[in-house]
């Protein structure tokens, strides 16, 4: 899936040179998705790491819910990352 993902987004980006971004919101409430393994957590992290290599000058974000602000619970995915 993070390799249909990043050709999708190196797409679209690529057709979009002069557009300025403040940002590129990956997820929306992602915590909600955090399962035992968080596979959803690297999905994130790969993500982040791609768009950065197109357009560096663009911020990569994603959203948790109120619920996971309020109760942080930082999870690691196999890429040895932290995602808060």
């Amino acid at each position: 899936m993070i390799d249909r993902f990043n050709r999708m987004i190196r797409w679209v980006l690529q057709r979009m040179p002069d557009v300025t971004f403040t940002s590129i919101q990956i997820g929306n409430e992602i915590d909600k998705y955090l399962g035992p393994d968080a596979a959803y957590v690297e999905f994130v992290y790969k993500a982040g790491l791609h768009i950065r290599t197109v357009r560096p000058d663009v911020k990569v974000g994603y959203t948790p819910t109120w619920q996971g602000l309020a109760r942080p619970r930082p999870a690691r995915c196999s890429c040895g990352s932290n995602v808060r």
